[in-house]
C-alpha cells in the first residue's frame, strides 16, 4: 500500500513539475510575441499601437514619429529600419520581469548626403536603396508581468533609433550657408569697364563701351538696331539687350517662349519669359526694376525676402530652405537666393532669383523649375555687347 502511495506521490510530483514548466515557457513565449509587436510598430512609427503596449507611453517618441512625417527625407531613412531578434537574450527577471535584445538597423544617412550628384528627393530615395552601409542599434526591451497582462516598461529607449528625427536631411546642393543672405555680387561693369577686345582680319582694336549710348525709353525701346524690339513677340534663339546695359540675352531653343501680356510696349517695363517642357510648371522671367544699382542693398534685401512669400504659396506646400547660389552671365559672379522647397506629394521644387545689371539699372531673374540645371546652366544664355 506504501508502494502505491509513493508512485501515486512520484507521478503527482511529475505532474506539478510540468505543469509549472507549461506556464513558465508560455510566458516567454509571451514576451517574445509582445517584443515583436513592439519592434514591428516601431518600424512602421504606429505611436498608436506602441503606446496601447505600454502604462503611460512616451511623448517624445511621439514628437518624433511626428516630426519624421513633416519631412520626406526623413521618411526615406525611417523607412530602412529593421530588426533582428536575439532569442538567446531571452531573460527572466526576477518574480515578474522579463528581457530581450533587438538588434535595430537603418541606413547610414551620412555617407548618402556626402554624394554631391544626389540633389532631389528620388536621388535620394536610389541613392539610399543602394547604400549598403547600415548603422545597428542593440536595444533590451523590457516588460513587466501585472497579473494576467505584460507591460512594455522601456519605451523611451526607442528614441535613440531615430537621431535625425528634427535634422534637415535635404542635400546640399550649393555652396551657400542656409539662410545666409548676405549679398555682394562682382560689379558688373567691372567686367565691361575693361576693354572690349574685337578681332578683324587685319588687327585688333579696343574699344571701350559707351554706357552713354543708350537712351532706354520705358516700353522696351532703345538706340541698337541689331537687336529686336522683343514686344509683342519673342523667338527661340533670338538674342535681345538688356535696355541700359550692355547684357546679352539669346532666348533657349528648348525653351519656348511664353505669350506675356506684360511686354515691352505694352507694359512700362522690359519683361522677357520662357519656360521648359510642355507646361508652365517650369519657367523664367527676366523683369527690369528701377534706376538703381544692381548692388543696392535695398533692392536686393526687398527682392530676396520675396522669395520667402512666394515660396510658401507654392501648391501643395510643406516647407522650404534658402540657401546662396552663386551664378556666373556674362563673364560676372552674382549670388542669387536659392529656394528648395518640398510639395506634400514629396516632389522638390527650387525657385531662384538674382538681380543684375550695372551700377545704373537692375535686373531681376526668376526662375521656377522642378530641375535643378535649368537654374545652373542658365548663364550660357548670356553675353556681352560686341563692338
Amino acid at each position: 500500500m506504501k508502494k502505491i502511495n509513493k508512485t501515486v506521490a512520484v507521478l503527482l510530483t511529475v505532474s506539478m513539475l510540468m505543469s509549472l514548466g507549461a506556464c513558465q515557457d508560455k510566458s516567454m513565449d509571451e514576451v517574445l510575441d509582445l517584443a515583436e509587436d513592439v519592434a514591428n510598430y516601431t518600424c512602421d512609427r504606429d505611436y498608436k499601437k506602441l503606446s496601447k503596449l505600454t502604462e503611460d507611453g512616451d511623448e517624445k517618441l511621439e514628437e518624433i514619429f511626428e516630426g519624421i512625417e513633416e519631412d520626406d527625407f526623413r521618411e526615406v531613412v525611417a523607412s530602412t529600419l529593421t530588426f533582428e531578434f536575439d532569442e538567446d537574450s531571452l531573460e527572466k527577471k526576477g518574480k515578474t520581469g522579463y528581457s530581450v535584445e533587438v538588434t535595430f538597423s537603418y541606413v547610414n544617412y551620412g555617407e548618402v548626403l556626402e554624394d554631391e550628384d544626389v540633389v532631389t528627393l528620388s536621388e535620394f530615395e536610389d541613392a539610399v536603396d543602394d547604400c549598403d552601409e547600415m548603422i545597428e542599434e542593440s536595444v533590451t526591451l523590457e516588460f513587466q508581468k501585472d497579473g494576467s497582462d505584460l507591460i512594455f516598461v522601456n519605451i523611451e529607449d526607442l528614441e535613440d533609433l531615430f537621431p535625425y528625427w528634427d535634422e534637415d536631411l535635404t542635400p546640399d546642393m550649393t555652396s551657400g550657408t542656409s539662410g545666409d543672405l548676405t549679398v555682394n555680387p562682382a560689379r558688373p561693369d567691372d567686367a565691361t569697364a575693361e576693354s572690349e577686345i574685337v578681332e578683324s582680319e587685319t588687327e585688333t582694336s579696343e574699344t571701350e563701351f559707351d554706357w552713354d549710348s543708350y537712351d532706354y525709353e520705358l516700353g522696351g525701346l532703345w538706340n541698337d538696331d541689331r537687336y529686336p524690339d522683343p514686344a509683342p513677340y519673342y523667338e527661340d534663339g533670338v538674342t535681345y539687350l538688356l535696355p541700359n546695359t550692355a547684357i546679352l540675352f539669346t532666348v533657349p531653343a528648348d525653351a519656348p517662349v511664353s505669350s506675356l501680356d506684360d511686354n515691352g510696349i505694352d507694359s512700362p517695363f522690359f519683361m522677357l519669359g520662357g519656360y521648359w517642357g510642355n507646361t508652365y510648371e517650369d519657367y523664367y522671367s527676366i523683369v527690369d526694376g528701377q534706376p538703381y544699382s544692381c548692388t543696392n542693398s535695398e533692392v536686393l534685401e526687398r527682392r530676396y525676402e520675396s522669395i520667402d512669400m512666394f515660396s510658401e504659396s507654392e501648391p501643395g506646400y510643406v516647407s522650404h530652405e534658402l540657401t546662396t547660389l552663386d551664378v556666373t552671365y556674362h563673364g560676372v559672379t552674382y549670388e542669387g537666393v536659392l529656394s528648395t522647397i518640398t510639395r506634400s506629394n514629396g516632389e522638390i521644387v527650387y525657385r531662384f532669383v538674382v538681380i543684375i545689371g550695372n551700377d545704373d539699372f537692375y535686373y531681376i531673374i526668376n526662375i521656377r523649375t522642378r530641375n535643378m540645371e535649368d537654374i545652373t546652366s542658365f548663364g550660357d544664355n548670356f553675353s556681352i555687347v560686341e563692338y
